[in-house]
């Protein structure tokens, strides 16, 4: 009887060392995923404009975890006339995986060339181009896009 109390106490004990230690694995492979997902909805977005030679936008939300794609294919105007794709994307949320900004948008040329949000004022000036920071209990990565549309994730 004493043997199965030390096996069940030695039991107890490594599992209480086990399952944090795993909780948080999993947690950043999480973080991982979604990161993956928004890196490579940035990079197929860029790839579009180019490809079709027509702006195309991407906008993360960070009340929905999602993003959405638009494009323009009647070239640029003032004020610019996006049209939505389909419908908002998910990105994977699981984990308490947030978007630090309420708000996200990166504006591809069809040359490739990446900027932030389109002003509706003329002559339409275009904003910085904004960082995304993805986040969880476990870690945050921040991705950038450099002008070219390079795509770079960083942890801090």
């Amino acid at each position: 009887m004493i043997e199965i109390m030390i096996v069940i106490a030695i039991s107890i004990l490594l599992a209480g060392i086990a399952i944090p230690i795993m909780t948080n694995a999993m947690n950043s492979y999480r973080q991982n995923a979604a990161v993956a997902a928004a890196s490579g909805a940035i990079s197929a977005t860029r790839f579009q404009a180019i490809m079709r030679g027509y702006p195309y936008e991407i906008i993360f939300t960070s009340s929905t975890m999602s993003y959405q794609v638009y494009n323009e294919p009647s070239g640029a105007t003032c004020p610019p006339t996006f049209s939505a794709l389909g419908t908002a994307i998910p990105l994977p949320a699981a984990g308490n995986i947030t978007i630090t900004q309420s708000s996200a948008t990166y504006t591809f040329n069809a040359n490739g060339t990446v900027y932030g949000a389109v002003s509706t004022t003329s002559p339409c000036p275009n904003s910085a181009i904004p960082t995304l920071q993805i986040k969880n209990a476990v870690r945050s990565n921040t991705i950038t896009v450099t002008g070219v549309g390079n795509v770079q994730t960083a942890s801090p």
